[in-house]
């Protein structure tokens, strides 16, 4: 008799092979969860921008060259790294203007980028200036010549190092 055939064989084969199975399949599911961490709606993540913006030199729409200043750790595990890119836009710009009017400028960072390359939304984070007036300036010379009225204000900069915090804007499921 071939044990190979027997019925006692192929029960205990069976068995072997369902258990194996199914101790993979669990330990896939301990091991994928270990390595998912949710980032709650609110999270502070701290920004910094890389280069000077100037009212003068940029356009609505325009990107701004931002990275995140800290880590960002929850549970002990960095979820967002400093140095990761941000999304940052300039959303508003005036050029400085005739008669003194100053130059004005606002950006806002959109999103950053986790540890897992995925785009985590963030709202808050808003950077504004405004340039200095030259309007009493532009009248005073006005009253000499009419020329002073094409006296132009300052243009409105952020200088490179500034920081500002945003907030998560919604839970974020981060692969690790």
């Amino acid at each position: 008799m071939d044990v190979r055939n027997s019925l006692w064989f192929r029960g205990v084969a069976f068995v072997v092979l369902l258990s194996t199975a199914f101790t993979f399949t669990i330990s896939d599911l301990v091991w994928a969860e270990q390595l998912v961490v949710v980032v709650p709606a609110g999270t502070p993540v701290a920004i910094t921008f890389d280069k000077s913006v100037s009212s003068g030199t940029s356009s609505t729409g325009s990107y701004v060259s931002a990275v995140v200043s800290r880590d960002v750790v929850i549970d002990g595990k960095v979820v967002i790294r400093a140095g990761a890119p941000c999304h940052a836009v300039v959303e508003d710009v005036t050029s400085a203007g005739i008669v003194g009017t100053p130059g004005e400028i606002t950006v806002v960072v959109n999103s950053v980028t986790a540890v897992d390359g995925s785009t985590i939304p963030i709202s808050g984070a808003i950077k504004g200036a405004k340039g200095e007036s030259q309007l009493v300036t532009a009248l005073v010379i006005t009253i000499f010549c009419i020329l002073g009225l094409l006296v132009k204000g300052k243009q409105a900069s952020i200088p490179s190092g500034t920081q500002v915090t945003g907030f998560t804007i919604g839970q974020a499921t981060i692969s690790l």
